[in-house]
């Protein structure tokens, strides 16, 4: 009935926004506007105007989103009256939150609100647009009202949190302070701490204080907007002043106009050569200090230079940014990592390069990562089994058991050459003492294995034809060792690699400790490094030092990068050819190298999309090469040297240690035999007389 009463008694000129009225009184359910049943009158007309105006926002720029998040203070409309703002503000408040989530229901529009529903899904969807109701705290503040706002969604959203989502700021009381000052300070906050650039600011141009029954005719415009641009002219990420983009008029639909783009884009292609503060942690190759380079912050001076940070410059030198780098982080540990992360935090630093992987642990609402731009694989890392010694390897050409057969082969044919030349006929045999005697059958046993002439052949044809079989068995086996003697001494082969982390937990290998990798582990869930005993672990902290020594002394194994352990490789002068690092058949993870930004840097996108480009056209990976290239020929003399040896060897005495090896048993079972017979005889002549 009142909806009908406000119609009828409506000027011609007022029209529009009756009519409009009306049909939110008809379609909009106005019974849930006021919790305690209140008529709208023409004191709350200026009210319905700012949501009318607010709601032709929404449904321009938000109709398409799929998520949008309202927020606004807690505690309202529980009659609560606060003395540094007008008494009739919660009831303004009260409606207007009310008008504008009941016409966006109305439009479809799906959207939660914070904090009625602060335990929000982690796992869900980013959002898309954020609506904030701004109006003073319990102490009368517009901006700690703003930042506890922002603080509550940052906090609650968690991964969801997207600063480059189109926000719209409702400003319902703005106190004495024109609307421009007001949009300034808002935006300002936004930006610079929470880096939000597509923000516009809707101020009501009314007065709550000025309020009278009929709007003014003389002022037809209910609401600003307001926005910033950072970049705009020489700004460099500074707002000086809040542009005004349009203006809501009174009795007008749409009540903005259409030819204003309020969400325009803010992120040039070019910056005008604006500072970008970088900060950078790794080793080399990926980052290092220029030589003739001082540690001065912000010093002309200062050269970083990588793989790493080499990919970044392409890109910022298309964008027209001028790189200031900050100290590098030589080196990979916990703290060296969390000392970065904590200047990029603070706005200390813009983006930070180097030996930055793509973890779990980077997907944060602090800050972001761009696209991978180099991949590498992750790997346990060990000494490549090491070649064989040419003598060691000869004494085992045989195995245990083989010798055993040859000694157990050696002795039943001495026995067998007695036992034939004495056997039934011992007077009428033809065979010679040489034969029946069961240590001169050792002898000529002995001398057919070694290959050496016999004093006499023997003469009965079943002597002679056991004595053929053995001379026929004494040649295989000879022929054989010889050919792999020959073999060994060319080409003595390679140690038994290990290829499971067991075989390395049992081996003697200790394991290189490095809190990175620690931390890694902990992020992967994996607790292999768990089975190495705190007393097996060396300090790997130093990763090039750690690798030398698994290279040289052999008694380390740890966790590595084989981009990293590719290019140490070749600036030691190690190739293919001479492959000294290994991998067990386990391939831990599949890393890939980042760029870290704040969350809602306006660099993101343009970074991603470059880097995507170079990575298409193959620049990033013609650097890596270079420099891989350059280290191969740093080490060029190394590598010949290593080669030049590696194709021959000289023969000396040395390798002929198995033969006089043989040749002093035999004389020391000789002197045994000499004393033993020595002494017997002695023993016999004392006896007999």
């Amino acid at each position: 009935m009142w909806c009908i009463l406000i119609f009828s008694g409506t000027s011609l000129r007022k029209m529009r926004g009756t009519v409009e009225i009306l049909l939110f009184c008809l379609f909009g359910q106005l019974q849930r506007v006021y919790t305690e049943e209140k008529e709208i009158t023409w004191s709350n007309l200026q009210e319905v105007e700012f949501v009318s105006c607010v709601d032709s926002i929404i449904n321009t720029y938000f109709s398409n989103f799929r998520n949008v998040l309202v927020s606004m203070l807690e505690n309202r409309g529980e009659g609560l009256q606060r003395t540094l703002m007008p008494s009739s503000l919660d009831e303004d408040v009260i409606l207007i939150v009310n008008m504008l989530l009941t016409k966006m229901s109305a439009n479809y529009i799906p959207y939660r609100i914070l904090p009625r529903d602060e335990n929000l899904n982690p796992t869900g969807e980013t959002v898309c647009g954020y609506i904030i109701f701004l109006w003073p705290d319990d102490d009368g503040d517009i901006m700690d009202s703003l930042r506890n706002q922002l603080d509550s969604l940052k906090d609650s959203e968690s991964s969801q949190w997207e600063p480059r989502a189109r926000f719209i700021v409702m400003v319902i009381y703005r106190d004495n302070h024109t609307p421009q000052e007001v949009a300034l300070e808002v935006y300002i906050e936004m930006w610079s701490y929470y880096r939000i650039i597509n923000t516009i600011i809707v101020i009501t141009n009314q007065d709550d204080k000025e309020k009278s029954t009929h709007v003014s005719e003389t002022n037809k415009y209910i609401a600003e907007v307001y926005t910033g641009f950072p970049y705009q002219g020489d700004n460099c990420g500074e707002v000086k002043e809040a542009i005004l983009l349009d203006q809501c008029q009174s009795y007008k639909y749409p009540p903005l106009s259409q030819e204003v783009d309020l969400f325009p884009t803010k992120n040039p292609e070019d910056y005008s050569g604006c500072p970008l503060k970088v900060g950078s942690i790794g080793i080399h190759p990926l980052v290092y200090l220029k030589e003739n380079s001082t540690q001065i912050y912000g010093d002309a001076s200062l050269k970083v230079e990588g793989m790493s940070v080499q990919q970044l410059l392409l890109p910022i030198e298309k964008m027209n940014l001028t790189p200031i780098f900050s100290p590098p982080i030589l080196n990979v540990t916990v703290d060296g990592y969390i000392k970065i992360i904590a200047e990029l935090t603070n706005g200390i630093n813009d983006i930070v390069t180097g030996t930055v992987v793509l973890i779990p642990a980077l997907i944060s609402s602090d800050y972001e990562p761009t696209i991978p731009f180099e991949f590498s694989s992750v790997s346990w890392f060990l000494p490549c089994p090491d070649a064989s010694r040419r003598m060691e390897k000869v004494i085992t050409t045989y195995s245990i058991s083989v010798w055993l057969t040859m000694a157990v082969v050696y002795i039943s044919t001495a026995c067998l050459f007695s036992c034939l030349a004495t056997y039934n006929t011992p007077h009428i045999s033809n065979d010679s003492d040489n034969y029946r005697n069961i240590n001169l059958s050792l002898y000529n046993a002995w001398a057919v294995f070694l290959g050496v002439s016999v004093p006499e052949m023997p003469k009965t044809w079943k002597l002679r034809l056991i004595f053929l079989l053995y001379v026929c068995y004494c040649f295989v086996m000879s022929t054989v060792f010889q050919a792999f003697f020959t073999s060994f001494l060319v080409a003595p082969g390679y140690e038994k690699k290990m290829e499971t982390v067991d075989e390395l937990v049992e081996s003697d290998l200790k394991f290189g400790f490095n809190s990175a990798i620690g931390m890694a582990a902990m992020t992967m869930d994996y607790r292999e490094i768990e089975r190495f005993h705190y007393s097996r672990h060396v300090d790997c902290t130093d990763i090039e030092m750690c690798v030398k020594r698994m290279i040289y002394k052999r008694d380390v194994t740890s966790i590595f990068a084989e981009i990293y352990t590719n290019y140490l490789v070749n600036r030691l002068g190690f190739g293919e050819e001479k492959k000294v690092l290994c991998t067990i058949n386990v391939k831990l993870m599949s890393s890939s190298l980042v760029f870290l930004l704040p969350k809602g840097s306006p660099y993101l996108n343009q970074l991603n999309s470059l880097l995507r480009r170079g990575m298409e056209g193959g620049l990033l990976h013609r650097y890596c090469e270079v420099i891989s290239f350059e280290a191969r020929l740093e080490s060029r003399n190394r590598k010949e040297d290593d080669e030049t040896d590696a194709l021959y060897f000289v023969f000396s005495v040395s390798h002929l240690i198995p033969a006089f090896f043989v040749l002093l048993v035999g004389y020391v079972a000789g002197g045994v035999v000499l004393v033993g017979e020595c002494f017997l005889n002695c023993v016999f002549k004392y006896t007999n007389q």
